[in-house]
């Protein structure tokens, strides 16, 4: 897309040094943007398409978590590709951050759609599976009765009409393509920077306003509450795994038997609660940074009080953004080093002949494992 075939919308006054550093890129954001996101992207991509693989091949892994967690797994393929690439395109395209010129309006609003998309099925996923880890710990009798693959392919596909009907509903935030004119500093390093930039945004402020305050608080919600059904489970799990233990009466065969089963059932009760906490701490505390920094650019732009300022709010978001792409990146190690059942399926996926019924997981009395079916 040609500049100079278009005019600017608007004119932009940088010809200070210190506004003129707010569009263009730091070192920082440099090493990051090709180095550090191009590694999370590898990373990811090796980690989820592993993932994938194991399901696949392992007949034993067709569980209605493990559905779900696919699922998961493809929205966490889709923000890595769509996010690192997208950034990187634009490095290479133009010095000027935000410049989508190289996108063009619609590949500029398929970039946010798509985004978007996945953002909401990530929440709806991430939110599933805390509920499945909490029918299969506490309720495990109503879990029984409402397992099974096609109730869980039921809901993967509901969940994913639902984003995608949300994401169309807020697809006007995205798709006015707006021209900025830059009156750069008269200095030597500016000389090749563009006097022209597109940027895809909203034709109303209060339509990206209020996208970014539903968003953040369905996240808060589901935050609060994945934490609550995290203590919950392991209230539940100490509780079932302490009225488990020898009777004082028994003979000496018995008790130790008993107290083998016991300590087991301690070193489950462990791993189980080291998941959750791992998955938790992924799904949720790593993002966490992100949505409160678009929440109060929500506050900021709806009271006009603000208590940072442009640059320190630049680095805050980009800081905030790249931790939040670590996210989908290492969930399918979270899965695989905290859950013995995940190691010992990815090896065979790798190294055996699949397809196999036998040796299953399953949740019973006051085990429970997340690949129960």
């Amino acid at each position: 897309m040609a500049r100079e075939l278009y005019t600017p919308d608007t004119i932009v006054n940088l010809t200070s040094e210190s506004d003129a550093l707010l569009y263009t890129y730091s070192y920082t954001e440099t090493v990051v943007l090709t180095v550090i996101n191009p590694l999370i992207l590898i990373v990811g991509l090796f980690g989820n398409f592993a993932f994938h693989f194991m399901i696949v091949r392992v007949r034993r892994m067709w569980t209605d978590i493990n559905i779900y967690l696919a699922s998961l797994s493809v929205t966490a393929v889709v923000l890595l590709v769509v996010r690192v690439s997208s950034s990187l395109a634009r490095y290479k395209a133009s010095p000027v951050p935000g410049d989508s010129i190289s996108f063009g309006p619609a590949g500029c609003t398929a970039v946010f759609l798509l985004i978007d998309i996945c953002d909401w099925a990530s929440f709806a996923f991430a939110a599933t599976v805390m509920n499945v880890l909490y029918l299969a710990t506490c309720r495990p009798h109503l879990f029984r009765r409402l397992r099974g693959k096609k109730r869980a392919g039921i809901t993967t596909a509901c969940v994913w009409i639902v984003s995608i009907g949300i994401g169309l509903c807020f697809l006007p935030a995205w798709w006015d393509f707006v021209w900025y004119g830059l009156m750069w500093p008269d200095q030597e390093r500016y000389q090749d920077y563009p006097e022209l930039i597109g940027v895809c945004s909203t034709s109303v402020d209060w339509l990206i306003i209020t996208h970014d305050l539903i968003q953040s608080t369905m996240f808060f919600i589901s935050a609060v509450a994945s934490f609550v059904i995290f203590l919950v489970i392991l209230i539940t799990l100490r509780k079932q795994f302490q009225s488990v233990g020898p009777s004082p009466g028994a003979d000496a065969g018995y008790r130790q038997r008993a107290t083998t089963q016991t300590t087991k059932r301690r070193k489950d009760r462990s791993r189980v609660a080291r998941m959750i906490a791992m998955t938790t701490l992924a799904f949720f505390v790593l993002p966490m940074p992100y949505e409160c920094t678009v929440f109060a650019r929500s506050i900021v732009k709806l009271t006009g009080n603000s208590v940072l300022n442009d640059e320190q709010y630049k680095d805050l978001l980009f800081a905030s953004t790249t931790l939040m792409n670590v996210t989908p990146a290492i969930c399918p190690y979270i899965y695989v080093l905290s859950n013995p059942g995940y190691r010992s399926a990815l090896v065979e996926a790798f190294t055996k002949k699949c397809g196999s019924r036998n040796s299953r997981f399953v949740v019973r009395g006051g085990e429970m494992s997340t690949l129960a079916k």
